[in-house]
């Protein structure tokens, strides 16, 4: 998560941007938390509970952020859309989506950039195109008997 979170100031100079992932079998195993250190030391972060896809790629081409996306067990799974953009976001070249935007009277196709460093938190495992692509960091409850210093 360290190194993670370095990366996020230098993304722009690699071809390839993994996704890192915070996820736990069930609720309640510090995900959330760490997403709030996360946030705390990432270069420009952009937070969000839930998103849909035009949100995603019109905020990574206004704001060039850190996604910071919590609960993803709620919304990507059964959002073809959505973990198209996530996806496509892997590799500099191939992250762009095309969408026809209105110009005035008429529209006009434009490119809009999916690029950027992405956290993902959630309960259970990514569609495998995600999980492929990802950095997986594996949380867990701590059990009654295990003291924390």
């Amino acid at each position: 998560m360290s190194l993670f979170a370095i990366y996020t100031y230098a993304f722009d100079v690699f071809d390839i941007s993994p996704i890192l992932v915070i996820a736990s079998p069930t609720a309640r195993c510090g995900k959330t938390r760490a997403e709030d250190l996360m946030e705390a030391v990432v270069e420009r972060p952009l937070r969000a509970s839930n998103a849909t896809a035009a949100t995603i790629f019109r905020a990574v081409e206004a704001y060039k952020p850190t996604l910071l996306l919590d609960e993803y067990d709620t919304y990507i799974k059964n959002n073809e859309d959505l973990r198209g953009i996530l996806n496509c976001g892997h590799t500099r070249t191939a992250a762009y989506v095309l969408r026809n935007v209105r110009v005035k009277d008429d529209f006009q196709t434009r490119r809009f950039s999916a690029w950027c460093p992405k956290i993902l938190a959630g309960i259970g495992k990514l569609p495998p195109t995600l999980q492929d692509r990802a950095i997986v960091v594996r949380m867990k409850r701590k059990q009654a008997h295990e003291r924390v210093e």
